[in-house]
């Protein structure tokens, strides 16, 4: 649950020892690792999409994805992640007023978080959600790295719902769509799971393609239905981000992709339990059409 740190409350790093190292030395060192390890994309991003997976299977492309953004001045990184098994068409504001890392606690973006709330009656402050799923914690160790000044403003995503895309659609253009001077966008989502099994492999990489090549021609209704379930957990996040003005006239591009195959191991990444699905990641990001904002 939520710690009180004097009279603000502060969001438990609950996924450190699981996702990613608990000691913040060896934290330092995997993000380290992750970082050398990963290529060097074009500066300046907009928007990034990162993977939530495990250090060891997806933190190479979250490094990736992250760097794209280097070079720009950021305020505050709006995280997007989908609410793993959510059964209700919500989106949660924490009202924890940081999130702790092991390398030191991201405060949150409480007056840009009001602003969104108003955006639609969907919008719900609860610190539950939050405490329980971990596709926005696994970013802030890359977020306090290449951004240490940086606030938050999580939004997590539930079930599908017209009023959910509209109103995260709206939320984009009248609140975040003016701030991209100081503001990252980070899409924190997989892009396929498969069920194990012959061809597994395979259909996965099919059904990643697919979402980028829906990414790359903004096709909001096809990315808000990816038909047989396989798709994107983040489908609804994608197809606000593809609806919204926000990203026009953004060049979209592809920097890596893999699978929860390509674990890696060595003593510095906790290999997790790769279950019974092979789950496709990438990491993608949008640029500005004419240069970087700096």
């Amino acid at each position: 649950m939520a710690e009180h740190s004097g009279n603000r409350m502060v969001r438990e790093a609950t996924g450190a020892g699981l996702f990613y190292p608990e000691s913040p030395g060896a934290l330092v060192e995997a993000l380290r690792a992750l970082f050398d390890a990963s290529a060097d994309p074009a500066p300046g991003a907009l928007a990034i999409l990162s993977p939530h997976g495990g250090f060891a299977f997806s933190g190479r492309l979250s490094a990736l994805a992250w760097k794209a953004a280097k070079k720009r001045r950021v305020a505050t990184a709006l995280i997007l992640s989908p609410l793993h098994g959510a059964d209700e068409s919500r989106i949660w504001i924490p009202e924890a007023a940081e999130f702790q890392t092991p390398i030191g606690d991201v405060p949150t973006d409480l007056g840009l978080l009001r602003e969104i709330e108003s955006c639609g009656t969907v919008f719900e402050e609860s610190d539950i959600p939050h405490l329980l799923e971990h596709g926005i914690e696994v970013q802030l160790p890359f977020l306090r790295t290449l951004f240490p000044g940086a606030r938050v403003a999580p939004l997590l995503v539930g079930s599908p719902s017209p009023a959910v895309f509209s109103s995260l659609v709206s939320a984009l253009d009248l609140v975040i769509a003016e701030r991209l001077d100081e503001l990252l966008i980070v899409a924190s989502t997989d892009l396929a799971s498969v069920q194990r099994g012959k061809g597994a492999g395979r259909k996965a990489a099919e059904l990643s393609e697919l979402a980028i090549e829906r990414l790359r021609r903004s096709d909001a209704a096809a990315l808000g239905s990816p038909g047989d379930g396989c798709g994107p957990c983040g489908s609804t996040l994608l197809a606000a981000l593809a609806a919204s003005r926000v990203l026009d006239g953004a060049r979209f591009e592809t920097l890596g992709s893999g699978d929860s195959t390509d674990a890696g191991s060595g003593s510095e990444l906790r290999v997790e339990a790769e279950g019974d699905s092979i789950v496709r990641y990438a990491a993608c990001a949008w640029y500005p059409e004419r240069g970087a904002i700096a």
